[in-house]
């Protein structure tokens, strides 16, 4: 984790640790509080800080990892096959013991599958769903180039260009489970190739992108369509957890004075279904002074769009109309409107709402380079929460390594003075540690 000596503990983190709950008593806090948030591994905030703004899913909401991943890989093979006609072999059952990690790479050119360290090199990759597809280290220097073994799309990747033709980098807990079904695609068209005795081509990235388009559209929570809201709202809580401890901690701040905001780019009636199975009926007013969804994170923090009513159907009330002419902009009101859910905006409107700027609003973050480093651009402060970092909490086979470090490949030799299982930073970590003043695997962490 990110050190922050330099930052002074802020009040809000500490209401849970039994201490003073004055609503603007920064400068009072003791020499021991600080040293037992710092031996807890959380994070200090600046004492400007006067406004918290957070993601929701993967942040102050937490999924079931392992179920969540063999859900989304469920609804995208049943969309290849159904709708793009691809091999029935692919609604096989999702295998947990698969490394779905965090920062893996799809390489559509080479139907590789690839881990990547800090400086872009291929630090593991593997071809194919098979465990005799893992290539070893002279496979990789062959197929990447010795010494370096760097990656020929390193560049565009460590920017941030984590999508497109000939890649696609699984960044957020909604996509790693995607990782086992490429391997599945990969496996199918070198078998067509075999047979065709023809170079094997890896050109199915459109029907994989459509498919997990399917399956999260936003009107697909209201139709029911798609297989993953249905599949969340027949059974919440088998995918999001409960969280009593952190609605408390997030009511506590709002008591002692501190803005509370919730910004997110699901639809507006999938995040109240999410905010209500998280943290209980009512707790969209009780425990945030806003919601801004249909967010359109990054594009949200450097643009100037006017937050947006949310227009809700009568005959079905929890069903949102996306933007529309019901849902006329609300420019800039003196206080808070009195609904707590809006849609659109920007990273200005939210400023202008709150009448606050820079470090004075704090933010907590999962994906990189969708919310963390537009937001550090933006001047806030700003936390990663990435659940990987506390290591155990997600399925991370060891001999792969993790979503911030990677074990050396079969065959390699380990550098002088380390040993066989010696790690390095993987391209995600890097990106993170880079970004973010502070990262954290847990929000829990803060309201305990």
């Amino acid at each position: 984790m990110l050190a922050c000596t330099r930052l002074r503990v802020g009040v809000l983190l500490l209401g849970a640790a039994g201490l003073p709950a004055a609503a603007w008593g920064y400068r009072v806090l003791r020499a021991r509080a600080r040293a037992r948030i710092r031996a807890r591994g959380v994070p200090a905030l600046p004492d400007a800080v006067r406004a918290l703004v957070f993601d929701l899913d993967h942040t102050l909401a937490r999924y079931n990892l392992p179920q969540l991943c063999s859900l989304v890989h469920d609804c995208a093979a049943r969309f290849l096959v159904t709708e793009r006609g691809h091999d029935a072999s692919l609604l096989e059952p999702y295998d947990h013991a698969w490394p779905a990690l965090k920062g893996l790479v799809l390489d559509f050119a080479t139907g590789d599958l690839l881990l990547l360290d800090e400086t872009g090199a291929v630090a593991r990759a593997r071809h194919g769903a098979r465990a005799a597809g893992t290539l070893d280290a002279g496979a990789i220097a062959a197929r990447y180039g010795a010494p370096s073994c760097r990656w020929r799309a390193a560049d565009a990747l460590l920017a941030g260009a984590t999508r497109g033709d000939l890649c696609w980098a699984l960044t957020t807990g909604y996509d790693t489970g995607l990782s086992q079904l490429f391997a599945r695609l990969v496996d199918l068209a070198d078998a067509r190739a075999a047979a065709d005795r023809v170079p094997a081509c890896y050109d199915f990235h459109e029907d994989l992108y459509a498919a997990v388009s399917s399956a999260f559209r936003q009107p697909a929570f209201a139709a029911g369509t798609g297989g993953f809201f249905s599949a969340l709202r027949a059974n919440p809580h088998a995918y999001i957890q409960p969280r009593p401890r952190v609605a408390a901690w997030l009511r506590r701040l709002r008591a002692q004075g501190l803005r509370v905001c919730i910004v997110t780019n699901s639809h507006a009636d999938f995040a109240r279904f999410t905010m209500r199975t998280a943290f209980g009926e009512g707790s969209e007013a009780a425990c945030c002074d806003l919601i801004v969804a249909d967010a359109r994170k990054p594009a949200f923090f450097a643009g100037d769009s006017p937050l947006r009513a949310v227009a809700w159907l009568p005959a079905h009330p929890d069903t949102a109309i996306r933007e529309s002419a019901a849902a006329e902009p609300l420019g800039a009101p003196p206080g808070l409107p009195c609904e707590h859910m809006l849609a659109g905006g920007s990273a200005s409107a939210v400023e202008a709402l709150f009448g606050l700027r820079g470090e004075a609003i704090a933010f907590f973050g999962d994906s990189c380079f969708g919310e963390v480093v537009p937001a550090r651009r933006r001047g806030w402060w700003t936390t990663a929460v990435v659940e990987e970092a506390d290591g155990g909490v997600f399925v991370e086979p060891l001999e792969w390594g993790g979503s911030f470090w990677s074990a050396p490949p079969p065959g390699a030799e380990p550098c002088p003075g380390t040993s066989p299982a010696a790690r390095a930073q993987s391209w995600l970590g890097s990106a993170f540690k880079a970004s973010a003043h502070a990262l954290i695997a847990d929000i829990d962490a803060l309201a305990r």
